[in-house]
């Protein structure tokens, strides 16, 4: 049995490094929902609070599912071993970022002295 080594022949640009490139750029927005983040843009302004946006959705769609499916087999099978008949708790993550206090604050006392 003989064994060759075969090399394709490139012809054209084919060039790894955009390819690596491209599949990069890809993964990230699958991950992260975009690639501003992760691949900077010089001068670029603007849409960051969308991009935050983006993010949160994300971060809730996740915490939703790694809730459900705790919910639906550790949570319940734990209790139902530990305290038969028992109702199963249900464990939720907020996401949501803290209402800013000072606000609210201010606008209570706005409304005290009307």
């Amino acid at each position: 049995m003989a064994i060759e080594l075969l090399e394709a022949a490139r012809s054209g640009t084919a060039d790894y490094v955009s390819l690596y490139d491209r599949m990069d750029a890809a993964i990230a927005k699958v991950c992260v929902g975009q690639t501003a983040s992760s691949q900077g843009t010089p001068g670029r302004l603007g849409n960051d609070e969308l991009q935050s946006d983006v993010r949160l959705d994300l971060v809730k769609a996740d915490a939703d599912l790694v809730c459900e499916s705790f919910n639906r087999s550790i949570a319940r099978w734990l209790t139902e071993w530990n305290y038969p008949g028992a109702q199963v708790p249900r464990v939720y993550r907020k996401v949501e970022p803290p209402e800013d206090l000072n606000q609210t604050a201010d606008r209570d006392k706005k409304i005290v002295d009307m």
